[in-house]
């Protein structure tokens, strides 16, 4: 009897704890179509429907879910897929992806929910920062999150910023489309979210540097029974949010809030860099006995191509479409040579292209289908003021792209060594004063 008893509590406590498990991993939901916004019966692949689910129970947009038969007698034989494009207080939408038949009122929608923390305060949190991370993305677009410090009012780490920290890395696990990124993937960046909002331009910056999509951040602050929670998300591709919740302080959280983990130090103020970026084109007259040999190289033994431009009377070869990108962003031009670019001190990612376009004087003839680019790696951490001087070559065999760095005081040549960028292995460079 005794030793019965025993086998009971030992399979009872293994229950429980695969319970438990199953609640840090997620859960699966489980609603049913109750109405469609075509109005009609039977759905089919990209159309809406309205599932009896709401916002509470951790659906975000983006998230997809397995529609079956309500009279399905096998769960796994899957009816067809829909996204979720919109949460509300008790239904979400969904857009249908794909169906193996008709979907009617009824059926059942199947999705993982999001195991929340227990604390009050860290539910709020959890799910404004998840629908505001994924809210400007397409269902089908995976987002890549890196969860920055979380700080007192005074700057400093706490037991509780840890805390809040690791609640939000541990929710964003559980969506399939959010992968969250690890301190290297997001280097030279150290800051404090102070609310002048000065440091989003830094941020976004080193973003544009790396495959992040979203940096998170925030302060908090007890406001006598109250704990202020603000989190700022910085998009690299959309816009800065500011996300406040403000719940009642838990007794718990107040021994975490004065347990100090890294105090406040001040930061190293890096200069601000004055970037002046001249083009440098270099046009070409072609003699007779050149035409053929140009022909040659821009067809690369197309024979359409080569039969458009022996037709063409060309006599002037020339870049055209010329564009020079500093972190992702484009420089501006507009319509002279010389640009004057303000940049932080840091290491920038520089990329360079251009087209070839055959001239019969000012007149554009012909535009090749290829473009010549190049990626460089521009490392100010110690200037104030640089000149980058882009060189751009249309002949085909000769070198396209030349770039030429040094400090405008005595052009001083910067370093140039070359650098592996890890996802393609290929090699780029990099100018180090």
């Amino acid at each position: 009897m005794k030793r019965s008893y025993l086998l009971i509590m030992g399979l009872f406590l293994v229950l429980l704890q695969g319970s438990a498990l199953g609640n840090a991993l997620g859960f699966e939901l489980k609603g049913e179509v109750v109405s469609t916004v075509q109005d009609r019966l039977n759905l089919s692949q990209g159309d809406s429907l309205i599932v009896n689910l709401g916002r509470d129970t951790g659906a975000i947009k983006g998230d997809i879910a397995r529609i079956v038969k309500r009279d399905a007698t096998d769960p796994s034989d899957i009816l067809g897929k829909c996204a979720v494009t919109e949460t509300r207080d008790t239904t979400l939408l969904c857009e249908v992806l794909q169906t193996k038949g008709e979907i009617q009122l009824g059926d059942t929608v199947i999705l993982k929910g999001l195991s929340l923390p227990s604390d009050a305060a860290f539910q709020q949190l959890v799910l404004a920062a998840a629908k505001s991370v994924v809210a400007p993305y397409h269902p089908s677009k995976d987002i890549s999150v890196y969860i920055y410090e979380i700080f007192d009012e005074g700057n400093n780490i706490t037991g509780l910023s840890r805390k809040l920290r690791m609640e939000l890395v541990d929710a964003f696990k559980q969506k399939s489309r959010l992968s969250v990124a690890g301190n290297a993937s997001v280097k030279d960046v150290a800051f404090y979210p102070d609310p002048d909002l000065k440091w989003i331009g830094d941020v976004k910056d080193v973003l544009t540097k790396t495959t992040v999509d979203v940096l998170i951040t925030g302060k908090y602050r007890i406001e006598g029974d109250q704990l202020l929670a603000k989190l700022y998300k910085v998009d690299k591709n959309w816009d800065t949010r500011e996300i406040t919740v403000k719940v009642p302080l838990q007794k718990n959280l107040e021994a975490l809030a004065a347990n100090l983990v890294v105090p406040y130090r001040a930061l190293e103020k890096k200069d601000p860099v004055t970037c002046h970026v001249i083009l440098r084109p270099q046009i070409l007259t072609p003699v007779k006995d050149e035409k053929a040999e140009m022909i040659r190289l821009e067809a690369a033994g197309n024979p359409f191509t080569t039969y458009s431009l022996k037709k063409l009377n060309f006599n002037i070869l020339s870049p055209i479409d010329i564009v020079v990108r500093i972190n992702d962003i484009q420089v501006d031009f507009a319509g002279k040579s010389h640009q004057v670019v303000p940049l932080r001190q840091g290491v920038h990612r520089l990329t360079v292209s251009f087209k070839r376009g055959y001239f019969s004087n000012d007149a554009l003839l012909f535009t090749s289908d290829q473009a010549a680019t190049k990626e460089a790696l521009l490392d100010v951490t110690k200037s104030k003021t640089i000149v980058v001087e882009v060189m751009a070559n249309p002949v085909a065999d000769k070198t396209p792209i030349l770039l030429n760095v040094y400090t405008s005081l005595d052009r001083e040549r910067l370093i140039l060594r070359p650098i592996a960028r890890v996802e393609s292995d290929k090699v780029i460079e990099t100018f180090k004063d």
